[in-house]
């Protein structure tokens, strides 16, 4: 205990901004190593502690990595909760404006991306850009406001997951301007898909 509070005091970390530090340092070695090279020592070194000191946040390698996924997640939540609270009564322009929020965030955030990228274990399925829970509790409860057949939620789904994952992947590789105007067809191809007309 008193080793920690050395080393937390030596770099000026409290502890939970040395467990974020980990965590920051590790996505980036992930970017860089992936997930067959990973290494705790390179992530301490990397944070500035002892190779000793992940070790007094995380069980092992598998529970740092976890902790990641996880803080990527949660970044996201955070973002979708607060888009949701702020289009709470407007589900269609919730969902636009959700897609949006998430091409912006995955852009904002290559390293992010790059993890997000990364395969996940033997049947595990990788989530698509942007959907977390609320984005997809959102477009089940649009498809069946506005009464879609079983068919036709199934196409706007798959629309709206191909034209958020294609963006960011079009946007990062510099195939499509990061600038308004792309925001403003992004916008309308979102609209369309989920089926809002403009007035």
């Amino acid at each position: 205990m008193q080793r920690e509070a050395y080393e937390n005091e030596e770099s000026g970390f409290s502890a939970a901004d040395l467990r974020e530090g980990l965590i920051l340092a590790g996505i980036k070695e992930l970017e860089n190593q992936g997930l067959g090279g990973f290494s705790l020592r390179r992530v301490a070194a990397a944070a500035g502690v002892s190779c000793a000191a992940p070790y007094k946040h995380f069980k092992d390698k598998e529970a740092l990595l976890a902790a990641i996924f996880s803080y990527i997640n949660e970044k996201w939540s955070l973002l979708e909760e607060h888009i949701c609270a702020l289009y709470e009564d407007e589900h269609g322009r919730c969902i636009v404006e959700l897609c949006l929020a998430a091409i912006r965030f995955w852009i904002g955030n290559p390293h992010f991306r790059s993890v997000h990228m990364m395969e996940k274990g033997e049947g595990e399925r990788r989530e698509d850009f942007g959907f977390g829970h609320r984005t997809a509790a959102l477009l089940s409860e649009w498809a069946e406001e506005r009464k879609m057949a079983k068919e036709e939620k199934a196409e706007m789904l798959y629309t709206v997951r191909s034209l958020l994952s294609g963006a960011v992947m079009l946007l990062a590789d510099g195939y499509l301007d990061n600038d308004p105007a792309t925001f403003l067809m992004l916008r309308r191809s979102f609209e369309k898909a989920i089926g809002i007309s403009r007035g």
